[in-house]
């Protein structure tokens, strides 16, 4: 069965072949059996993308309601088809507290320990991540960005690493906004209109040649 060859609620009234409950010696807290295949690395993009707006939607500024939280769920399982992930293994296909349940999973055995492990390369390419996409969406720093995240997992020990005072400001920027306005339409309107100058600037030579450079300079300086 395909998603894209069924209907939104024939799809549901079907469900996925994917096994969730799953128990072991009587173990209920056991991994469901796609957990450790090989195809995980396939699930973690998605899990990536859309996992924490499904546990947390209104930490990070998206609607509570079920109805919309289904939507998008939806929305992401036909990308996960379109990436050629099998239905089998697709993160999202599946009812609301099934996909909940499989991100709780992946969330407690898999992103919060590569959270707390504090890998050096993993930081390295995170802090650039960040430093590239500060040059569309300003206001973006590793510390800032890491500990909005690190509170709205509800993460244990509290962020270990202190804040400057301009990552303070933008902690407390990006916290007010995404929990508390970012559910007016004027504010994602005004936030969507600031993206679209940053892209229509990037048009131009020298904007391309001052961003080029200035990543550049970056660069040198997270080596």
């Amino acid at each position: 069965m395909s998603i894209l060859d069924e209907s939104h609620e024939i799809f549901e009234q079907k469900g996925s072949r994917l096994l969730v409950q799953y128990e072991k010696d009587d173990d209920k807290n056991h991994l469901p059996p796609w957990f450790n295949l090989e195809k995980l690395r396939r699930v973690k993009p998605l899990f990536a993308f859309a996992g924490l707006l499904v546990l947390s939607p209104e930490k990070y500024g998206f609607s509570g309601k079920k109805e919309d939280i289904e939507t998008m769920i939806y929305f992401w399982s036909v990308i996960g088809y379109m990436l050629g992930i099998d239905d089998d293994y697709n993160l999202f296909i599946g009812d609301y507290e099934t996909v909940r349940q499989r991100c709780r999973t992946i969330f407690n055995e898999n992103f919060r320990p590569s959270l707390l492990a504090n890998n050096c390369d993993s930081i390295g390419m995170a802090r650039k991540i960040i430093q590239s996409t500060n040059q569309y969406v300003y206001g973006l720093r590793y510390g800032s960005y890491m500990k909005f995240i690190w509170q709205s997992l509800q993460m244990e020990p509290e962020w270990p690493h202190p804040l400057n005072r301009e990552e303070q400001f933008w902690y407390y920027y990006m916290k007010m906004v995404l929990e508390r306005f970012y559910q007016f339409w004027a504010v994602r309107f005004f936030l969507n209109q600031s993206l679209r100058f940053s892209l229509y600037l990037m048009q131009f030579a020298i904007m391309r040649r001052f961003k080029t450079k200035q990543l550049a300079q970056m660069d040198k300086q997270t080596k």
